[in-house]
């Protein structure tokens, strides 16, 4: 079973996600999104970057409004969405009503809600194949015919039933566990003869051979440019504080991507603005620093209604050793 998050603006077209729910759940699919929010005092951006994260694939449905914006940067939440989901390399279904960026069915006046809407449509008609649609109706067929399309060929990795899984699979899934622990406490106990061949990494000061790209809105128009070259260093110490306490993949793209946009930015979050490229960054600073034996990582139990497994990076005693040695103040 695949996780579709279901992104659009809420008051006006409540009664078209109460059909896209149906739909979602008619080709077996488990909807997520606002209507399943449990009251919780996490903060909702984060919590909402964690669902999207953990759904397989989202439906962005535009019908002609903005929408309410996040205090803190005044993007409207289903435009951060999408931006996110994006991101991540999500893979995102858009659909657009038609006429929407011309004609307002919220009777918004506000112009600047307006225009932002006209751009954020502009927007995705440039950055996505995407489906029109004009009722109730005409929505449910293009959204099924969408996801027959995904589901019949997609490496996602969705949910499984508890009751699903081989149990001789399940015993030898603990075995392996146990296994990694031991493992893992072997390597925290290491010595520096564990460490031989590392000095034929790229490491240290090296920079980091990844491209990627910042997105930024300026003016009236959205900017792109290459970022600035970093070196493993600068992202292993703009990360330490995190990565000691540990972090899961949501947050880690986060850090990462504060650390980026630093680069360009006096402050993170400076206007409207993202990382592309971040998936494949990351992946490469998962390998690289997993290989140094700096980053460790661990599959944790996430305790919720719906209890669920996660990945959790941590900086290995070694790690903090050789971040502390760089960030350490040398004699003259």
């Amino acid at each position: 079973m695949y996780q579709v998050f279901i992104s659009s603006t809420f008051n006006d077209l409540k009664s078209e996600r109460l059909e896209i729910v149906k739909t979602v759940l008619d080709y077996n699919c488990i909807p997520s999104g606002m209507e399943f929010f449990p009251a919780t005092d996490e903060n909702q951006w984060e919590y909402i970057k964690k669902i999207i994260f953990q759904s397989d694939f989202v439906l962005l449905i535009l019908g002609g409004s903005y929408g309410s914006r996040d205090p803190t940067d005044n993007v409207s939440y289903t435009e951060k969405e999408y931006r996110y989901a994006q991101s991540i390399n999500k893979p995102i279904m858009a659909f657009v009503r038609n006429n929407a960026g011309t004609e307002f069915i919220d009777g918004s006046n506000k112009s600047v809600d307006i225009e932002d809407y006209k751009k954020f449509v502009k927007d995705v008609k440039n950055e996505k194949l995407i489906g029109f649609w004009e009722d109730t109706n005409e929505l449910k067929s293009a959204i099924g015919k969408s996801l027959f399309k995904r589901l019949s060929d997609t490496d996602a990795i969705g949910w499984v039933r508890s009751d699903w899984v081989d149990p001789e699979l399940f015993r030898k899934n603990v075995e392996l566990t146990k296994d990694n622990e031991e493992l893992k406490k072997r390597i925290l106990d290491m010595d520096t003869s564990d460490l031989a061949g590392i000095d034929d990494l790229s490491q240290g000061d090296d920079t980091i051979p990844i491209k990627y790209y910042v997105t930024y809105y300026k003016g009236d128009e959205w900017l792109r440019e290459e970022g600035s070259p970093v070196s493993w260093n600068e992202i292993l110490c703009s990360v330490r504080w995190k990565m000691m306490i540990g972090v899961n993949e949501v947050s880690l793209h986060e850090i990462v991507e504060h650390a980026l946009l630093s680069k360009k930015f006096v402050s993170y979050g400076e206007g409207k603005c993202y990382i592309e490229g971040l998936e494949p960054f990351i992946t490469t600073l998962k390998t690289q620093f997993h290989s140094l034996k700096i980053w460790s990582y661990d599959v944790e139990t996430v305790e919720s209604p719906f209890p669920y497994q996660e990945i959790v990076w941590k900086m290995t005693p070694y790690g903090i050793h050789k971040t502390s040695q760089t960030l350490a103040i040398k004699k003259e």
